[in-house]
């Protein structure tokens, strides 16, 4: 199977496509028809939903409002009712955005750290404190002034405090959209100011219809394998596809098919190759597709019923595992797995002793949950 595809048209400001948030388009419409579009803009829901391609759709329709030659001619035309945020690809507006060259359009998000050459791990101060003289300056078109905050949880404490003072002082025709994993993060006087629109996972026709364009190197039981995995988020589904993530969850299940007994030698290569460098995000990878089965083992013995099945040769693993009933057992394992992987991240600890320590730990659960 290739390699997912990382094209830049996928990118929430190249997407003009959305799917599956009709009825949160529909509000925001209303709202942008009554003159009632709040000043902050609140978009939650999990990771890889759509939440920034739903940003960038709404920057790019208000930012459409304006005018492209000095006040003559409204970018969508003077009489237009639209009955969508949809701007076409095409439009001069939709590229510059997608350029990031539209002088009344800002974007935070996180930027690269040339001492450490990676990725910085937070939004910083400096990058929140460019939102007040952007909102402070007039427009540069005659119309609205747009910010994307992709993602606020990600700002550190003082950008949070800057951001908080440029939400006290909501400038005229401006629009501040926070896009939020994990909203509980977040300061309650920075949710309390602005309008919260939450987004739920994709359903399974709307994740099979947008995998399907996207994987079309995997069968439709992968794509809904990874789909079920991703729980409804296109963004984790991809990513795990391009991370080899139904291999390494077959693999999992492998592992978990003798407990309690352990598979000595299958639990130590897995730890050997992902101690290897450059194995991180597969090791990253592993956990949270350990911690997501045990989850479910949890909520499907909390509810009484059987855990889903994500693989066709995981229904034995699963009964076996599952027949004494005994949720607490593998609600402790989720307990200890989480507890190990902070604690070895903590200390640096050898990823193969962390693994293996996992995998003991599961053992234990197992023979209890007999």
């Amino acid at each position: 199977m290739s390699e997912t595809d990382s094209s830049p048209e996928l990118q929430p400001r190249f997407n003009p496509e959305l799917l599956g948030h009709e009825d949160a388009e529909a509000r925001l419409l209303r709202w942008w028809r009554s003159g009632r579009l709040p000043h902050a803009l609140l978009l939650t829901g999990p990771r890889g939903i759509g939440k920034a391609t739903l940003a960038y759709r709404l920057a790019r329709f208000v930012l459409a409002q304006g005018h492209d030659d000095g006040g003559a001619t409204p970018l969508l035309g003077a009489e237009a009712t639209p009955d969508s945020l949809f701007v076409p690809p095409d439009a001069p507006v939709f590229r510059r955005v997608a350029q990031g060259s539209h002088a009344d359009l800002a974007t935070l998000e996180r930027t690269y750290d040339e001492r450490a050459k990676r990725l910085r791990s937070e939004i910083v101060v400096d990058e929140v404190r460019r939102l007040r003289p952007f909102f402070g300056a007039t427009s540069g078109e005659g119309g609205w002034r747009v910010a994307v905050v992709d993602a606020v949880d990600e700002v550190n404490i003082n950008g949070a405090n800057a951001l908080l003072k440029q939400l006290e002082e909501p400038p005229q025709r401006g629009l501040l959209i926070l896009v939020a994993h994990a909203p509980g993060r977040l300061l309650p006087t920075i949710r309390s100011r602005c309008q919260n629109l939450a987004l739920r996972p994709l359903s399974s026709d709307v994740m099979a219809t947008i995998l399907g364009a996207r994987l079309h190197d995997y069968t439709d039981e992968e794509r809904l394998a990874l789909s079920v995995l991703a729980d409804g988020s296109v963004g984790r589904a991809v990513e795990l596809a391009g991370q080899g993530g139904l291999d390494l969850y077959r693999e999992l299940v492998s592992l978990l098919a003798p407990l309690p007994e352990l598979d000595v030698a299958g639990v130590h290569a897995l730890g050997d190759r992902l101690a290897r460098r450059g194995q991180e995000a597969t090791y990253r990878t592993l956990i949270d597709l350990l911690l997501d089965w045990l989850s479910r083992m949890v909520r499907a013995g909390a509810e009484e019923r059987r855990p889903v099945q994500i693989l066709g040769d995981e229904r034995s693993v699963i009964d076996r595992l599952w027949q004494s009933g005994r949720p607490i057992a593998w609600l402790d394992a989720w307990e200890n797995v989480r507890d190990l992987t902070a604690r070895g991240d903590a200390v640096n600890l050898d990823r193969k002793q962390v693994v293996i320590n996992i995998f003991t730990t599961l053992s234990n659960a197992a023979a209890t949950a007999r």
